[in-house]
């Protein structure tokens, strides 16, 4: 599944002029992104912001000409700082609504049918959705804890709720060991964001 995403991700890439969104078909749902570093070890935010952004199709609309100086402008927009917090949710919320064509929000420890309805209503309608995400309960961190956003590109229904592929997410994360396009399980962007935040539509 990954190399499925992986290979839109080539094929989009190639073409002239930006990413355009795709969704699903109410089973399978996605969006096509860009693979890219945060700029820095608290840029998580923005640089998750514009994956976001990048899935909507509305990339051009951010200043700058490549991923570091964009992420720069919605850093500066969301008020992100290097003081431990990095970006507040309600920040990052603020700002993807001056993208988006839905209303983003944010949700506190959702519930599975609440988390499952967030996830595909956002992807179906090309807006990301973004895992607030206590890292240490996502399995490819092998147990490293921190506060990280990482957005969700791709969801499957067809998966049990435990299975590896029933979600993918792109990690900006500097760190090579975490960075890239990974498949994880509903169960575990569920135990993710317990005491925490999703980011996302609720159609």
């Amino acid at each position: 599944m990954i190399e499925r995403i992986i290979d839109h991700n080539m094929k989009i890439l190639n073409e002239e002029d930006s990413i355009k969104p795709m969704s699903g078909n109410g089973t399978i749902a996605l969006i096509y992104y860009p693979e890219f570093k945060q700029k820095n070890s608290y840029y998580c935010g923005p640089a998750s912001a514009l994956t976001a952004i990048y899935g909507m199709g509305k990339e051009g609309q951010v200043r700058g000409s490549t991923y570091t100086p964009k992420q720069d402008t919605l850093a500066a927009n969301m008020g992100t700082i290097n003081d431990g917090n990095g970006t507040y949710v309600y920040r990052m919320r603020n700002e993807l609504n001056k993208y988006s064509t839905e209303v983003y929000d944010y949700f506190y420890e959702p519930s599975k049918s609440s988390m499952d309805n967030i996830i595909f209503g956002s992807l179906l309608s090309d807006n990301a959705p973004i895992l607030h995400a206590q890292t240490e309960k996502i399995g490819y961190y092998n147990g490293h804890k921190t506060g990280h956003y990482i957005t969700v590109v791709f969801a499957n229904a067809a998966f049990g709720y435990s299975e590896i592929g029933g979600l993918a997410v792109m990690d900006n994360n500097p760190d090579n060991a975490y960075y890239g396009s990974h498949s994880i399980s509903f169960n575990e962007a569920y135990n993710a964001i317990r005491g925490r935040y999703l980011i996302g539509v609720s159609l």
